[in-house]
């Protein structure tokens, strides 16, 4: 049964590569790394930090537009939000940056795209004069919408995804009841030039088959980096 819960954590870390500080070496330290593998991967987990910072940049947005609708100048509403502000490049104009670049280097974190728009507001006031507090007012209903469309959509692709999932996972299944049963699969596919042909294969095939769907999901939503 450790053999088929270190097969199901290998399968698992294909069809959902992510970043492994160390190699397990013994079968309780596998059992663990399987664990947190399949909690770290969680359909939903990717698209929940994902909703989380945008809407740390929506209450940014928000901020800094009642800062200008309450008088302040643009410069003094900025030193006063940023540093506090729960995103990503904490650095200020201070730190080597004008306030336009630094938000466009904190847009490259996935959810804070907004930015890059905010970005685009200060850049045009800065250059027209126009009324920055009315144009992110704006922006943060725009990026409210957004994230409103996004749930909806996640909402209506989540059977999609789990049943991508789910075929994804039946071979696994498969070795864990085959192993169960004594018919030693693991055995068959490792010690067996046939084996690992069919391992290789059929990993390969679903691995992509994976892929096309987790694409095509990704094309339809309104942030197709996660």
């Amino acid at each position: 049964m450790i053999a088929a819960a270190v097969a199901a954590g290998l399968a698992v870390c294909l069809l959902f590569p992510t970043h492994r500080a160390a190699s397990p070496k013994t079968p309780l330290q596998w059992l663990a790394w399987f664990l947190r593998s399949v909690r770290a991967r969680a359909p939903g987990a990717a698209r929940q930090r994902r909703d989380r910072n945008v809407a740390r940049v929506i209450e940014f947005v928000q901020a800094v537009a009642a800062e200008l609708r309450a008088g302040k100048d643009p410069a003094a509403a900025w030193a006063g939000l940023w540093p506090a502000a729960t995103l990503a490049g904490h650095a200020g104009p201070s730190a080597g940056g004008d306030v336009v670049s630094t938000l466009r280097a904190a847009a490259a974190v996935p959810g804070h795209q907004g930015l890059s728009r905010m970005a685009a507001c200060w850049e045009v006031a800065e250059r027209s004069g126009a009324g920055l507090a009315a144009a992110l007012d704006r922006l943060a209903v725009g990026l409210q919408a957004e994230l409103e469309v996004a749930a909806e959509i996640d909402s209506q692709l989540a059977g999609s995804r789990a049943t991508a999932r789910l075929l994804a996972v039946l071979p696994v299944v498969a070795l864990v009841m085959g192993e169960a049963l004594g018919a030693d699969p693991l055995h068959v596919l490792f010690s067996t030039g046939y084996g690992w042909v069919c391992l290789v294969v059929g990993g390969g095939l679903s691995l992509l088959g994976f892929r096309c769907v987790e694409h095509r999901i990704r094309s339809v939503t309104p942030w197709p980096d996660l």
